[in-house]
């Protein structure tokens, strides 16, 4: 312009122009801003490290937000849930050592510990009135079992025996 080779006219038009492009240059980056932000909604994350050891809905199914997609399994530590009858409840306590035995396993012992002892009885019958009765009374107790190798698998069936000062019960 200032040399003469363009008019003012020419030079309002550019200005437009480009002005018209850098607005089209905004609107593409929030439009590609919305779609990563979109985009990220379609990534599932799972709010702890395991397995899934069930999945409870197929692909191209509709979900709503929150809902449970699939259940996964910690198995190191694995978990086992004993059930300890009311008359020995006493003689557990919690970081107990215990001895667990795994069908698939015979030959082999895994050392557990007593991390949990229910507060409440479970399979309770509605009316305890003699003593008999109330030696049915039952707590769940969960013992904690190391299991670096993940050669145990969550259901499989299993015995423990508690480690008490003086013997094994």
């Amino acid at each position: 312009f200032h040399q003469g080779t363009a008019t003012q006219k020419q030079m309002d038009e550019l200005e437009t122009r480009y002005k018209v492009a850098m607005a089209q240059l905004d609107a593409a980056q929030a439009l590609a801003a919305q779609a990563r932000q979109m985009a990220s909604y379609c990534h599932i994350t799972a709010p702890v490290a395991g397995i899934v050891t069930h999945k409870l809905v197929e692909k191209g199914e509709l979900v709503s937000p929150g809902a449970a997609l699939v259940t996964i399994s910690q198995l190191d530590p694995l978990k086992l849930t004993i059930y300890v009858t009311e008359s020995e409840l006493g003689k557990v306590k919690v970081g107990q050592q215990a001895e667990v035995r795994i069908d698939s396993f015979p030959e082999r012992a895994f050392p557990g510990k007593v991390v949990y002892i229910s507060p409440v009885a479970e399979f309770t019958p509605k009316n305890i009135q003699t003593k008999e009765e109330r030696v049915k009374l039952v707590f769940a107790v969960k013992i904690e079992i190391a299991n670096p190798e993940g050669i145990l698998k969550a259901g499989m069936p299993a015995d423990a025996v508690l480690k008490t000062g003086n013997a094994a019960n």
